[in-house]
């Protein structure tokens, strides 16, 4: 992923797991990956690339993008949001406000009309929302690694958990006792984690939007199984 300003400069703005991560995320079928297209959120400072997710279901005759991976070229950092089965996003005024108005192939409820809109442009953001980082080896899938600590970089306060074993499967990460991280004073998360394979999950304190820009992990490779 790259900007540029026109000219033959370009600047590459994507790290490899944002890359890895859509890739991965793209559907397999090339009908599926046609619906791919990109939208600019003038309001937000933001560009969309909006996508069919490959777990979308492929028996649905109405499709649309479900997911989008959203850069904001200010304060440069990625995010991932859903999408109702769009096909097109614009910027509109409303009643005076300029809103962003999605239009969908989902069939209106109770009714055989076929096509929706949605408005996006909300502020309102979900109580206590969280996102779970689905590479649990960390690269090294053969290795024994200890989580030490974690380093953020975010504007506002937010909980992480942390929970390291031996085994594939994903542990319920919903009953694992979060750590805390209050911008104004914290730098560091401390968390004493052994095993092969980590699962991190990060949620938000009530409503707020932590701003995370980034997180560096102490991880010691402890041997080899």
């Amino acid at each position: 992923l790259y900007i540029h300003s026109g000219g033959p400069e370009k600047q590459d703005i994507a790290e490899d797991k944002n890359v890895t991560g859509l890739y991965n995320d793209l559907p397999i079928s090339i009908a599926d990956r046609a619906l791919t297209f990109c939208f600019h959120d003038s309001l937000q400072s933001e560009v969309w690339t909006c996508y069919r997710h490959r777990e979308a279901s492929a028996a649905d005759p109405n499709k649309g993008c479900t997911r989008a991976l959203v850069y904001n070229y200010v304060d440069g950092t990625f995010y991932r949001r859903t999408l109702p089965n769009v096909t097109k996003i614009i910027e509109t005024e409303i009643n005076g406000v300029v809103e962003i108005v999605a239009a969908s192939r989902d069939v209106v409820a109770n009714s055989i009309t076929l096509g929706s809109l949605y408005i996006l442009s909300k502020d309102t953001l979900v109580t206590d929302g969280w996102i779970q980082f689905t590479s649990r080896d960390l690269g090294m899938i053969e290795v024994v690694k200890e989580i030490d600590g974690m380093w953020p970089t975010a504007q506002g306060d937010f909980e992480c958990k942390i929970k390291g074993s031996l085994s594939s499967t994903a542990p319920d990460m919903s009953v694992i006792t979060p750590a805390n991280f209050t911008a104004a004073t914290d730098y560091k998360m401390d968390f004493r984690q052994l095993g092969r394979f980590h699962t991190f999950r990060v949620e938000m304190s009530g409503t707020i939007n932590p701003v995370i820009s980034g997180m560096k992990v102490d991880m010691k490779p402890l041997g080899e199984r």
